[in-house]
């Protein structure tokens, strides 16, 4: 008898364990969905890409090359391109990168950021990538990347455009 009752204290054991399991599983919300629930709804998504295209139309003197910029937290864009001309002179310190608004005022310099990850190789410069802070995607699709070369001359100038 006693067998009998161990094996039956077992089973109901067993029945016990698999209900709780079936409970927890049914019960459960999947991951995504209390994630979205927790955080509510962001106004930056992050992952989201603009990108600029500088154009040289042939002048070695002006930049051309491609730069994505990509939304990696709520206030973070990582920059990343490369400059395939433009850049004859190979001190860094000659150059300076901005961000400019649609109107074309400045809306952030981001020379500090780009010069300490690139390189210049004349024509042009190393591909890089970098984190800016203080951006957001929404807030630069429609505003110009531009590049200087000392005493204000702009060498490179591109729109930063949705993908």
């Amino acid at each position: 008898m006693s067998a009998y009752k161990s094996t039956l204290v077992k089973s109901l054991i067993s029945a016990l364990l698999i209900l709780s399991l079936c409970s927890a599983i049914v019960t459960s919300k999947p991951v995504f969905e209390r994630d979205v629930l927790k955080r509510g709804l962001d106004k930056r998504y992050l992952g989201e890409v603009c990108y600029a295209d500088f154009e040289n139309d042939g002048d070695v003197k002006k930049c051309s090359g491609r730069f994505t910029f990509t939304q990696i937290t709520e206030t973070t864009v990582r920059v990343l391109g490369q400059f395939n001309t433009g850049f004859p002179d190979a001190v860094l310190s000659n150059y300076e990168f901005h961000v400019h608004d649609a109107k074309d005022s400045p809306l952030k310099d981001i020379t500090k950021e780009i010069r300490a990850k690139v390189a210049i190789n004349p024509p042009g410069t190393s591909a890089f990538q970098c984190d800016v802070d203080g951006l957001d995607v929404d807030t630069i699709v429609g505003c110009y990347f531009i590049v200087k070369k000392r005493d204000n001359v702009v060498i490179g100038k591109a729109k930063i455009q949705k993908v």
